[in-house]
Formats: C-alpha cells, structure tokens, sequence
C-alpha cells in the first residue's frame, strides 16, 4: 500500500489529492464492493494471461458506482471522464494500466477549494488483441476515507 499527495496553489487554498492504492489480490485490505464484482468479472474474462476484449465484457448499471470509457492510444492523449480533482494523478495512472495492462485501485481524498471529496476508483484495461490496451474502464464510488481527508489539512 502507498500514498501519494499531490498540491497546487489556488487563490483560495491549495487544491490538494491524496491516493491510497490497494493491491487486488489482498482481500483483507478493505475495498468498495462494486469495484471489486467489476475486478471479479473482468478477471473471469481473462484467458491465458491475455487482456480481455471490451465487447466481451458487459458493463451492468450500478447504483453504486460510476462507469466510464476511455479509449487510449499510442500518442499519450488519454479522453478523460474522471473528477477534477486528480487530473495530474489520473494521467499517471491511466498511462500505467495502459502500459502495464493491469488493473489499479485507489483510494482517494481530494480537496478544491471549499469542496472535499473522498471516493475508491478502479481502472481496468482492455485489449482487443489481447494484449496491447486500447481502451481502459474506469469505475468510482463515492466511499468516505476520513484518515485520508484528515492529511488534507
């Protein structure tokens, strides 16, 4: 397990995120139970150690969570639907599921301005090939992680 922090200055206060990343493979390290059915089912769809394909895996709507699409590809430029609040730490992230072609889970406590938040997101890489990612899904829930909204002060 690692925390990273990253700040900015703002007029206001310093915009300030916190993630916590948890590895999958160690159930006794609490996680967001959506996340973890959708870790589940993608892991299910892997064969031979290949990526899963995309249109293999079915997205079913959650109350929970939010899921979302994100084609990659070789130029870096990474179509974002996540909070405002990770941008820098998203990329980061992003670019290593891509890369690596393993999930990441994280923890995560942001601060802008006046707004806190604190929500679990999951990404999830996918390879029609089987092997070179070209679109990642990313799931978040909402998830109160007091100890990590308590290093934003």
């Amino acid at each position: 397990m690692s925390i990273d922090l990253q700040d900015r200055s703002s007029a206001r206060r310093r915009d300030r995120v916190i993630r916590r990343r948890l590895p999958l493979g160690q159930p006794e390290m609490p996680k967001h139970p959506a996340l973890v059915a959708l870790y589940r089912y993608w892991l299910s769809l892997c064969d031979a150690g290949l990526i899963p394909s995309r249109r293999d895996f079915q997205v079913v709507a959650s109350a929970t969570a939010t899921v979302d699409l994100t084609d990659v590809d070789d130029s870096d430029a990474l179509d974002f639907h996540h909070s405002p609040f990770d941008e820098e730490m998203a990329r980061q992230d992003y670019r290593a599921v891509r890369d690596l072609g393993v999930p990441l889970y994280h923890d995560i406590a942001a601060t802008r301005r006046d707004d806190t938040l604190s929500y679990a997101r999951l990404i999830l890489p996918f390879a029609d090939d089987g092997r070179r990612v070209d679109r990642l899904i990313v799931a978040s829930a909402e998830r109160a992680f007091p100890d990590l909204v308590k290093l934003l002060d």
